[in-house]
């Protein structure tokens, strides 16, 4: 069962903006993708967005016929990260 959905998060949550810091400052340092993934984490999971760390499952293939990974699933939602992306 989903947990139900939290108030929105704005810069005057003290947590959130503490986590949404880490994941900024993993970011700016140039930091690996796994690094980024679990401030990435840690930032749902600290602020109410994710009741527990089981609703959210790292390294999955996005299909049961799938080789590939995505980066971290939460809920219904994939989420791939990526150092940079050239278009």
């Amino acid at each position: 069962m989903q947990a139900p959905l939290q108030p929105a998060l704005d810069q005057h949550n003290e947590v959130a903006t503490e986590y949404l810091g880490r994941l900024l400052e993993r970011h700016n340092n140039g930091e690996p993708e796994e690094n980024i993934r679990i401030a990435f984490r840690d930032f749902i999971l600290r602020t109410g967005i994710i009741a527990d760390e089981r609703e959210s499952e790292a390294e999955v293939p996005p299909g049961s016929d799938s080789i590939r990974r995505v980066d971290l699933r939460v809920r219904n939602t994939y989420v791939e990260f990526k150092r940079n992306i050239v278009i």
